[in-house]
Protein backbone atom coordinates (compact mmCIF):
# COMPACT_ATOMS: atom_id res chain seq x y z
CA UNK A 1 0.00 0.00 0.00
CA UNK A 2 1.47 3.19 -0.84
CA UNK A 3 2.18 5.68 1.22
CA UNK A 4 0.75 9.52 0.92
CA UNK A 5 2.26 12.07 0.25
CA UNK A 6 2.30 13.83 3.72
CA UNK A 7 3.49 10.83 5.15
CA UNK A 8 6.82 10.43 3.12
CA UNK A 9 7.02 13.98 4.44
CA UNK A 10 6.97 13.20 7.80
CA UNK A 11 9.26 10.02 7.01
CA UNK A 12 11.64 12.45 6.00
CA UNK A 13 11.38 14.78 8.64
CA UNK A 14 11.96 12.46 11.17
CA UNK A 15 14.69 10.44 9.57
CA UNK A 16 16.54 14.17 9.57
CA UNK A 17 16.01 14.65 13.33
CA UNK A 18 16.71 11.17 14.09
CA UNK A 19 19.83 12.20 12.16
CA UNK A 20 20.31 15.18 13.81
CA UNK A 21 20.22 13.83 17.13
CA UNK A 22 22.69 10.96 16.23
CA UNK A 23 25.17 13.43 14.90
CA UNK A 24 24.60 15.13 18.60
CA UNK A 25 24.53 12.86 20.96
CA UNK A 26 28.10 11.37 19.22
CA UNK A 27 29.57 15.18 19.45
CA UNK A 28 28.49 15.27 22.45
CA UNK A 29 29.95 11.81 23.52
CA UNK A 30 33.17 13.05 22.14
CA UNK A 31 33.41 16.08 23.94
CA UNK A 32 32.53 14.46 27.02
CA UNK A 33 34.65 11.08 26.71
CA UNK A 34 36.88 11.66 30.09
CA UNK A 35 40.31 11.80 29.09
CA UNK A 36 39.57 13.87 25.99
CA UNK A 37 37.73 16.57 28.60
CA UNK A 38 40.08 16.29 31.36
CA UNK A 39 42.29 17.28 28.66
CA UNK A 40 40.90 19.46 27.06
CA UNK A 41 40.19 21.83 30.02
CA UNK A 42 43.80 21.68 31.80
CA UNK A 43 45.18 22.19 28.53
CA UNK A 44 43.33 25.11 28.20
CA UNK A 45 43.95 26.32 31.77
CA UNK A 46 47.49 25.48 31.14
CA UNK A 47 48.08 27.75 28.30
CA UNK A 48 46.20 30.83 30.12
CA UNK A 49 48.42 29.71 33.23
CA UNK A 50 51.70 29.05 32.10
CA UNK A 51 51.50 26.00 34.18
CA UNK A 52 51.45 21.87 33.47
CA UNK A 53 48.58 19.85 34.53
CA UNK A 54 48.71 16.13 34.77
CA UNK A 55 46.83 13.62 36.15
CA UNK A 56 46.60 9.64 36.68
CA UNK A 57 44.23 7.10 36.67
CA UNK A 58 40.80 7.37 34.38
CA UNK A 59 39.19 10.75 35.09
CA UNK A 60 35.21 10.37 35.23
CA UNK A 61 32.27 12.87 34.70
CA UNK A 62 29.00 14.23 35.52
CA UNK A 63 26.35 16.55 34.19
CA UNK A 64 23.99 17.42 36.90
CA UNK A 65 24.08 20.24 38.09
CA UNK A 66 26.39 21.01 35.17
CA UNK A 67 29.77 19.37 33.95
CA UNK A 68 31.99 17.98 36.67
CA UNK A 69 35.66 16.52 36.29
CA UNK A 70 36.76 13.86 38.98
CA UNK A 71 40.48 13.94 38.54
CA UNK A 72 42.85 11.34 40.26
CA UNK A 73 46.51 12.06 41.18
CA UNK A 74 46.27 15.61 40.40
CA UNK A 75 49.93 17.13 39.59
CA UNK A 76 50.71 21.05 39.12
CA UNK A 77 53.89 21.99 38.21
CA UNK A 78 55.78 24.90 36.22
CA UNK A 79 56.08 24.36 32.73
CA UNK A 80 59.89 23.40 33.35
CA UNK A 81 59.60 22.17 36.89
CA UNK A 82 58.72 19.54 39.40
CA UNK A 83 54.99 20.07 41.03
CA UNK A 84 54.42 21.96 43.58
CA UNK A 85 50.75 20.83 44.01
CA UNK A 86 49.50 17.49 44.27
CA UNK A 87 46.11 16.08 45.32
CA UNK A 88 44.53 12.53 45.10
CA UNK A 89 41.37 13.42 44.29
CA UNK A 90 40.33 16.63 42.50
CA UNK A 91 36.76 17.62 41.76
CA UNK A 92 36.34 20.50 39.48
CA UNK A 93 32.58 21.86 38.22
CA UNK A 94 33.22 24.29 34.80
CA UNK A 95 30.34 25.18 32.99
CA UNK A 96 29.64 24.92 29.34
CA UNK A 97 30.80 27.53 27.71
CA UNK A 98 34.72 26.19 28.90
CA UNK A 99 34.10 22.86 27.11
CA UNK A 100 33.20 24.29 23.94
CA UNK A 101 36.05 26.61 23.62
CA UNK A 102 34.81 29.60 25.95
CA UNK A 103 37.43 31.11 28.91
CA UNK A 104 38.54 28.52 30.81
CA UNK A 105 35.89 29.01 34.25
CA UNK A 106 35.87 26.62 36.79
CA UNK A 107 32.39 27.24 39.24
CA UNK A 108 34.27 24.95 42.09
CA UNK A 109 37.24 23.38 43.17
CA UNK A 110 37.58 20.31 45.67
CA UNK A 111 40.82 18.59 46.47
CA UNK A 112 41.26 15.48 48.75
CA UNK A 113 44.75 15.47 50.28
CA UNK A 114 46.42 18.09 48.34
CA UNK A 115 50.27 19.14 48.97
CA UNK A 116 51.59 22.68 48.18
CA UNK A 117 54.95 23.27 48.89
CA UNK A 118 55.21 27.05 48.89
CA UNK A 119 58.54 27.31 47.12
CA UNK A 120 57.69 26.08 44.04
CA UNK A 121 54.08 28.34 44.19
CA UNK A 122 56.75 31.75 44.78
CA UNK A 123 58.80 30.84 41.97
CA UNK A 124 55.86 30.30 39.73
CA UNK A 125 54.24 33.56 41.10
CA UNK A 126 57.82 35.73 40.28
CA UNK A 127 57.62 34.08 36.87
CA UNK A 128 54.07 35.66 35.90
CA UNK A 129 54.22 38.70 33.76
CA UNK A 130 53.62 42.00 35.40
CA UNK A 131 49.81 42.66 35.31
CA UNK A 132 46.55 43.65 37.47
CA UNK A 133 46.07 41.63 39.80
CA UNK A 134 42.95 39.55 39.57
CA UNK A 135 41.39 36.55 41.68
CA UNK A 136 40.28 33.55 40.37
CA UNK A 137 36.23 33.42 40.79
CA UNK A 138 34.77 30.74 41.90
CA UNK A 139 30.69 31.02 42.24
CA UNK A 140 30.48 28.08 44.22
CA UNK A 141 33.66 27.87 46.05
CA UNK A 142 36.38 25.97 47.24
CA UNK A 143 37.00 22.83 49.25
CA UNK A 144 40.04 21.13 50.78
CA UNK A 145 40.58 18.28 52.93
CA UNK A 146 43.37 16.45 54.58
CA UNK A 147 45.47 19.41 53.17
CA UNK A 148 49.33 19.72 53.66
CA UNK A 149 51.32 22.82 53.04
CA UNK A 150 55.03 22.53 53.36
CA UNK A 151 57.34 26.00 53.86
CA UNK A 152 61.00 26.81 54.25
CA UNK A 153 60.59 25.38 58.53
CA UNK A 154 57.12 24.73 58.96
CA UNK A 155 54.36 22.85 58.33
CA UNK A 156 50.30 22.48 58.61
CA UNK A 157 48.75 19.45 58.44
CA UNK A 158 45.43 18.22 58.63
CA UNK A 159 44.59 21.36 56.71
CA UNK A 160 40.58 21.79 55.98
CA UNK A 161 39.39 24.74 54.31
CA UNK A 162 36.22 25.93 53.36
CA UNK A 163 35.36 29.34 50.99
CA UNK A 164 31.52 29.47 49.75
CA UNK A 165 32.41 31.85 47.11
CA UNK A 166 34.99 33.64 46.09
CA UNK A 167 35.23 36.49 43.48
CA UNK A 168 37.15 39.58 43.76
CA UNK A 169 36.22 42.84 45.25
CA UNK A 170 33.28 40.89 46.73
CA UNK A 171 33.47 39.57 50.57
CA UNK A 172 34.52 36.73 51.53
CA UNK A 173 34.10 33.87 54.91
CA UNK A 174 37.19 31.33 54.71
CA UNK A 175 37.16 28.66 57.53
CA UNK A 176 39.56 26.56 58.28
CA UNK A 177 41.69 24.06 60.75
CA UNK A 178 44.46 22.09 60.73
CA UNK A 179 47.70 22.43 62.95
CA UNK A 180 50.77 24.62 62.51
CA UNK A 181 54.85 23.05 62.73
CA UNK A 182 57.66 24.33 63.36
CA UNK A 183 60.41 22.86 64.73
CA UNK A 184 58.96 21.17 68.57
CA UNK A 185 56.50 23.77 67.88
CA UNK A 186 53.03 22.13 67.42
CA UNK A 187 49.85 24.56 67.46
CA UNK A 188 46.14 22.87 66.34
CA UNK A 189 43.62 25.54 65.51
CA UNK A 190 40.40 26.64 64.34
CA UNK A 191 39.42 29.56 62.76
CA UNK A 192 36.94 32.07 60.46
CA UNK A 193 38.61 34.75 58.39
CA UNK A 194 35.98 37.28 56.98
CA UNK A 195 37.47 39.63 54.41
CA UNK A 196 35.51 42.90 53.19
CA UNK A 197 36.73 43.31 49.73
CA UNK A 198 38.68 39.68 48.40
CA UNK A 199 41.42 40.93 46.72
CA UNK A 200 44.93 42.05 47.03
CA UNK A 201 43.80 44.65 50.37
CA UNK A 202 41.00 44.35 52.49
CA UNK A 203 39.45 45.14 55.70
CA UNK A 204 39.31 42.00 57.74
CA UNK A 205 38.41 39.90 61.09
CA UNK A 206 39.78 36.75 62.62
CA UNK A 207 38.87 34.77 65.31
CA UNK A 208 40.74 31.39 66.39
CA UNK A 209 40.86 28.86 69.16
CA UNK A 210 42.86 26.31 69.61
CA UNK A 211 45.85 24.28 71.75
CA UNK A 212 49.14 24.63 72.02
CA UNK A 213 50.56 21.24 72.47
CA UNK A 214 52.97 21.13 75.63
CA UNK A 215 53.65 18.95 78.31
CA UNK A 216 52.02 18.15 80.91
CA UNK A 217 48.98 19.23 78.99
CA UNK A 218 47.89 21.30 76.15
CA UNK A 219 47.42 24.96 76.64
CA UNK A 220 43.91 26.20 75.28
CA UNK A 221 43.87 29.58 73.42
CA UNK A 222 42.17 32.29 72.00
CA UNK A 223 42.54 34.94 69.29
CA UNK A 224 40.98 37.71 68.29
CA UNK A 225 42.10 40.09 65.39
CA UNK A 226 40.59 43.13 63.23
CA UNK A 227 42.08 45.76 61.07
CA UNK A 228 43.39 46.09 57.48
CA UNK A 229 46.18 44.16 55.07
CA UNK A 230 47.71 44.84 52.09
CA UNK A 231 50.00 43.14 49.49
CA UNK A 232 52.03 45.26 47.35
CA UNK A 233 55.22 43.79 44.98
CA UNK A 234 56.59 42.35 47.74
CA UNK A 235 55.25 43.88 50.84
CA UNK A 236 52.92 42.62 53.47
CA UNK A 237 51.54 44.98 56.07
CA UNK A 238 48.68 43.99 58.39
CA UNK A 239 47.10 46.57 60.84
CA UNK A 240 45.14 45.06 63.48
CA UNK A 241 43.20 47.78 65.13
CA UNK A 242 42.01 45.44 67.52
CA UNK A 243 44.49 42.54 68.91
CA UNK A 244 43.16 40.48 71.72
CA UNK A 245 45.30 37.04 73.03
CA UNK A 246 44.54 34.89 75.86
CA UNK A 247 45.34 31.70 76.78
CA UNK A 248 45.82 29.13 79.93
CA UNK A 249 48.90 30.08 81.87
CA UNK A 250 51.74 30.39 81.07
CA UNK A 251 50.14 31.67 78.03
CA UNK A 252 49.35 35.64 78.54
CA UNK A 253 46.40 37.58 78.07
CA UNK A 254 47.16 40.47 76.12
CA UNK A 255 45.02 43.10 74.00
CA UNK A 256 45.99 46.38 72.20
CA UNK A 257 46.42 47.12 68.68
CA UNK A 258 49.77 45.71 66.38
CA UNK A 259 51.35 46.04 62.92
CA UNK A 260 53.35 44.13 60.76
CA UNK A 261 55.49 44.35 57.35
CA UNK A 262 57.12 41.57 56.21
CA UNK A 263 59.30 42.16 52.98
CA UNK A 264 63.12 41.20 52.91
CA UNK A 265 62.44 41.69 56.94
CA UNK A 266 59.99 41.54 59.36
CA UNK A 267 59.49 44.96 61.31
CA UNK A 268 56.51 44.05 64.06
CA UNK A 269 55.21 46.12 66.69
CA UNK A 270 52.12 46.09 69.42
CA UNK A 271 51.18 48.62 72.17
CA UNK A 272 48.83 47.66 74.17
CA UNK A 273 48.11 45.59 78.06
CA UNK A 274 49.43 42.73 79.56
CA UNK A 275 45.97 41.92 81.30
CA UNK A 276 47.48 39.92 84.16
CA UNK A 277 50.48 37.82 85.14
CA UNK A 278 50.21 34.24 84.35
CA UNK A 279 49.54 32.36 87.11
CA UNK A 280 52.66 29.94 86.48
CA UNK A 281 55.66 32.61 85.78
CA UNK A 282 57.69 33.36 88.23
CA UNK A 283 56.97 35.65 91.08
CA UNK A 284 57.96 39.36 90.84
CA UNK A 285 59.82 41.23 93.44
CA UNK A 286 57.48 43.68 95.52
CA UNK A 287 55.83 46.50 94.29
CA UNK A 288 56.33 45.26 91.22
CA UNK A 289 53.66 42.05 92.00
CA UNK A 290 51.11 44.01 93.17
CA UNK A 291 51.27 46.39 89.83
CA UNK A 292 50.40 43.64 86.87
CA UNK A 293 47.21 44.25 86.48
CA UNK A 294 46.98 46.28 83.30
CA UNK A 295 50.55 46.61 82.29
CA UNK A 296 51.09 48.73 79.66
CA UNK A 297 53.28 46.84 76.88
CA UNK A 298 55.27 48.28 73.64
CA UNK A 299 56.63 45.52 71.98
CA UNK A 300 59.12 46.11 68.33
CA UNK A 301 60.83 43.57 66.70
CA UNK A 302 62.81 44.52 63.30
CA UNK A 303 64.88 41.58 61.81
CA UNK A 304 65.01 38.07 60.36
CA UNK A 305 61.73 36.90 59.54
CA UNK A 306 62.11 33.57 62.26
CA UNK A 307 62.03 36.07 64.73
CA UNK A 308 65.19 35.17 65.97
CA UNK A 309 66.96 38.57 65.99
CA UNK A 310 65.74 40.78 69.47
CA UNK A 311 63.25 42.16 70.28
CA UNK A 312 62.36 45.00 72.55
CA UNK A 313 60.46 45.45 75.43
CA UNK A 314 59.10 48.65 77.37
CA UNK A 315 56.95 48.42 80.20
CA UNK A 316 55.58 51.24 82.25
CA UNK A 317 53.49 51.69 85.21
CA UNK A 318 53.30 54.48 87.92
CA UNK A 319 57.50 55.01 88.57
CA UNK A 320 58.70 51.81 87.66
CA UNK A 321 59.95 51.59 84.02
CA UNK A 322 61.62 48.55 82.12
CA UNK A 323 63.68 48.97 78.59
CA UNK A 324 65.25 45.85 77.95
CA UNK A 325 65.81 43.58 74.99
CA UNK A 326 65.03 39.56 74.67
CA UNK A 327 64.88 36.78 72.03
CA UNK A 328 61.51 34.51 72.16
CA UNK A 329 63.41 31.36 72.13
CA UNK A 330 65.11 32.30 75.57
CA UNK A 331 61.92 33.43 76.84
CA UNK A 332 60.09 30.58 76.00
CA UNK A 333 62.65 28.33 77.51
CA UNK A 334 62.59 30.82 81.02
CA UNK A 335 58.25 30.02 80.58
CA UNK A 336 59.32 26.05 80.89
CA UNK A 337 62.43 25.91 83.48
CA UNK A 338 62.11 24.64 86.99
CA UNK A 339 63.27 25.85 88.91
CA UNK A 340 63.16 29.48 87.00
CA UNK A 341 64.21 33.08 87.48
CA UNK A 342 62.21 35.43 89.20
CA UNK A 343 63.89 37.43 86.00
CA UNK A 344 63.00 36.69 82.28
CA UNK A 345 66.05 35.99 80.30
CA UNK A 346 66.75 39.80 79.36
CA UNK A 347 69.15 42.95 78.73
CA UNK A 348 68.01 46.46 79.91
CA UNK A 349 67.71 48.70 82.48
CA UNK A 350 64.97 48.81 85.52
CA UNK A 351 63.89 51.89 87.13
CA UNK A 352 61.35 51.77 90.36
CA UNK A 353 61.28 53.62 93.62
CA UNK A 354 61.29 50.60 95.83
CA UNK A 355 62.45 46.90 95.28
CA UNK A 356 61.88 44.43 97.44
CA UNK A 357 63.06 40.57 97.51
CA UNK A 358 64.16 37.94 100.32
CA UNK A 359 63.23 40.40 103.08
CA UNK A 360 65.34 43.36 101.66
CA UNK A 361 64.18 46.46 100.98
CA UNK A 362 65.95 49.10 97.92
CA UNK A 363 65.09 52.55 97.19
CA UNK A 364 65.40 54.41 94.24
CA UNK A 365 66.34 51.17 92.20
CA UNK A 366 68.25 51.85 88.89
CA UNK A 367 69.00 48.41 87.61
CA UNK A 368 70.97 46.88 84.49
CA UNK A 369 69.92 43.41 84.13
CA UNK A 370 71.53 41.04 82.06
CA UNK A 371 70.72 37.18 80.82
CA UNK A 372 73.63 35.87 82.99
CA UNK A 373 72.42 37.60 85.97
CA UNK A 374 68.65 36.20 85.60
CA UNK A 375 70.05 32.96 85.11
CA UNK A 376 72.21 33.19 88.06
CA UNK A 377 68.78 34.05 90.50
CA UNK A 378 67.28 30.48 89.47
CA UNK A 379 70.65 28.47 90.73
Amino acid sequence: MALSRRARRWLVVLGVLALLGFVAAWWINRQLEPNRLAATVLERAGTALQLRFGFSGTPEYALRPEPRLLLPGLTVAELDGAPFLTAKHAEISLPWATITGGEPVITRLQLDSPVLRIDGLQRWLASRPKQPFKLPTLTHGLDLRGGTILGAGFAVRGLLLGLPRLKQGEPADISASGRYEQGTTHLDAKLHLALATAGLASAYTLESTGSLQQAPKPLAFKLGLAGRYASIDNLLTLDADRLDVQGDSPLPHIAGKATLRSDARLDFGFDGLLREWPAVWPNLPEPLASQTKDLPVHLAYLGRKDVSDAMRLQVAKGQTTLDASLQVAALRDWVAATPASPLPPMAGTLHTPVLQFDGVKLEGVEATISPDAAAATAR
